[in-house]
């Protein structure tokens, strides 16, 4: 079995494990139970496939927190992924590839999502409170009913989106591109909307009195 000779080598392979792992759950058990991460954990440090005080201290403390899975999966590329039901909140995914995922449902609370590409993904009723999303590509995404309160939306790519009763109450969109997005019944109070483009955009029922304009 292939040895490692220092920690950042470890640390190396203990991160392509960590993605590899995901990847197979969530493409096989949508809902990823907590008990599978556990169990399979525990197999491979009672196997020792890798140095255990190591990580134990890396599982433990630093990513595995009971429920909630922190990842840096950065510029992943993650393409049609079905990632309904892990817990991803505080997860680094950014510049990663996530066009076309379905994350339908999931709490990705506080996630780093600057620059990812989410073209067409299911953002259906998501949680995604205080995340950042700058720059990020949503064009054609679906993010009816999701929770965008106090999101960083600046400079985000909302072309033809969909944000039929998404809350974005307190959301930094400034500079944002939301030509032809559709916007029915969308919650905007105390919303930072200065050098927004609203062209094409549909806002029905939409009340932008408390909106921040100019």
């Amino acid at each position: 079995m292939e040895k490692w000779t220092s920690t950042e080598d470890m640390k190396v392979k203990y991160q392509e494990f960590v993605i590899t792992f995901i990847m197979v759950c969530v493409r096989t058990c949508p809902k990823f139970p907590c008990e599978m991460v556990e169990g399979i954990l525990t197999f491979i440090l009672d196997g020792q496939f890798f140095q255990k005080d190591f990580l134990e201290k890396e599982i433990g403390k630093k990513y595995w927190k009971k429920d909630v899975v922190k990842l840096n999966i950065r510029g992943a590329d993650l393409r049609g992924t079905e990632l309904r039901g892990p817990d991803l909140r505080g997860a680094d995914l950014e510049r990663a590839n996530l066009q076309g995922s379905n994350l339908q449902g999931t709490n990705i609370q506080g996630v780093n999502l600057r620059k990812t590409n989410l073209r067409w993904a299911n953002l259906k009723e998501v949680n995604l409170q205080y995340s950042n999303l700058q720059r990020a590509d949503l064009q054609h995404a679906d993010l009816r009913y999701a929770d965008l309160q106090y999101a960083d939306l600046q400079y985000a790519d909302l072309q033809y989106t969909d944000l039929r009763d998404a809350d974005l109450r307190g959301a930094d969109l400034r500079g944002a591109d939301l030509r032809n997005a559709y916007l029915r019944d969308a919650y905007l109070d105390g919303a930072d909307m200065r050098d927004v483009n609203l062209e094409g955009a549909k806002l029905e029922e939409v009340d932008l009195y408390y909106a921040k304009m100019e």
